[in-house]
């Protein structure tokens, strides 16, 4: 873990929060919200008129830009850096 200044990771965590209640909002007060929650039986949720294929499109579009995001936030704490991936260090314990 790379070392951070205490500031960055209680702003890390406020904004944690802030993103946790901002989804419970969206979850529990928009439409787009409340039908994605049934879109766990397809069928069910086209019979009521819901457009399944936008709400699922919808759904996904916002789990990808959430995990970006969690990938931004976390990138200074975990020391990401170009070419992590091909490290050979990291694979040499491995093997």
């Amino acid at each position: 873990m790379v070392l951070c200044s205490p500031s960055i990771v209680f702003s890390f965590f406020f904004v944690a929060t802030a993103v946790a209640i901002a989804l419970w909002l969206f979850n529990e007060k928009t439409w787009l919200g409340q039908a994605a929650a049934a879109v766990d039986d397809h069928e069910m949720a086209g019979g009521v008129g819901l457009n399944v294929p936008l709400i699922s499109g919808c759904m996904f579009g916002l789990g990808a830009f959430l995990a970006g995001f969690g990938g931004v936030m976390g990138g200074p704490i975990f020391g990401v850096y170009p070419g992590l991936d091909s490290n050979s260090s990291h694979w040499d314990s491995l093997w």
